[in-house]
């Protein structure tokens, strides 16, 4: 029988200003790469102007531990969980972290997020992993 899998998704905005905010996600996706894959941690995040969701994936005890740094990181305003749980099998298998950044959020992707900081619940927690999904490429170093 296959392991389950802990999966963590949340949203925050970042508290940085705009000016230089890609190079400082740059270097956050680099180090995280490096960490997740030594964690066996997988997953996928999603950046927009102001706003990341992320979808982390792995053993419990890494899961959590990444989530609390998340949580205590001054960078990050608002951290709203949106699904913890065992899930049996990963979405994102190979990837230490997909990644997607855009400027400009369209009307729905601003829903998503205006929902997500308003509800959580599954059907969330599905449109926002929906979004990370679709939305990231795999962009290993």
């Amino acid at each position: 029988m296959p392991t389950q899998v802990h999966q963590i998704v949340y949203c925050s905005r970042m508290r940085s200003p705009m000016v230089g905010r890609k190079a400082e996600i740059d270097a956050i996706v680099v180090v995280a790469r490096k960490r997740n894959a030594s964690a066996q941690i997988t997953g996928g995040l999603f950046v927009t102007r102001d706003i990341v969701a992320q979808l982390l994936e792995g053993p419990i005890d890494a899961t959590e531990h990444i989530y609390a740094k998340i949580c205590a990181d001054p960078r990050h305003d608002n951290v709203t969980l949106l699904r913890r749980r065992e899930a049996p099998r990963r979405i994102f298998p190979t990837w230490a972290m997909g990644f997607a950044i855009t400027a400009d959020a369209t009307d729905e992707i601003s829903g998503i997020f205006a929902q997500a900081f308003a509800a959580q619940n599954d059907a969330v927690a599905d449109a926002v992993t929906d979004l990370i999904k679709n939305s990231t490429v795999r962009l290993e170093m």
